[in-house]
């Protein structure tokens, strides 16, 4: 499972580009991915896309939501349709040779075991996340 951001008391999510769009449920276990991967950092800024690197780490937080971490930052990603299979725990399957992961670029999913496709979705753009006073 993987995370998004709290504000306050409530957990509220924002995704870059994404105002108009009806925000996902998330269940008790994924707000709490969620609260412990943003932290209390706070939204700086939104990007079309982040560097591969790797250090680079990924965490599902739902079929929907990824958080990517590089450092101290934190990278929230709604994709463009749902992933199935990615909360559960099926691998994300990114094209590789590109120095940059993108908002558009392609996310397949692959069942571990059997090695079958199970679903595939589009990167949305990166809402960046850090701490206060830092810019690592």
């Amino acid at each position: 499972m993987r995370t998004y951001w709290a504000l306050g008391l409530g957990l509220t999510i924002m995704i870059a580009g994404a105002a108009n769009a009806q925000m996902p449920t998330l269940t008790p276990d994924q707000e709490n991915t969620l609260t412990r991967e943003i932290g209390d950092r706070i939204a700086t800024q939104s990007v079309d896309c982040i560097r591969l690197s790797p250090r680079l780490q990924l965490t599902v937080v739902s079929d929907d939501l990824l958080i990517y971490r590089i450092g101290g930052k934190r990278y929230l990603s709604r994709t463009a349709g749902t992933c199935h299979g990615l909360a559960r725990g099926d691998k994300p399957i990114l094209s590789l040779g590109k120095s940059r992961i993108c908002a558009g670029d392609w996310i397949a999913v692959e069942d571990l075991v059997s090695g079958i496709r199970t679903g595939g979705c589009a990167i949305g753009r990166f809402a960046v996340y850090a701490k206060p006073g830092k810019d690592d």
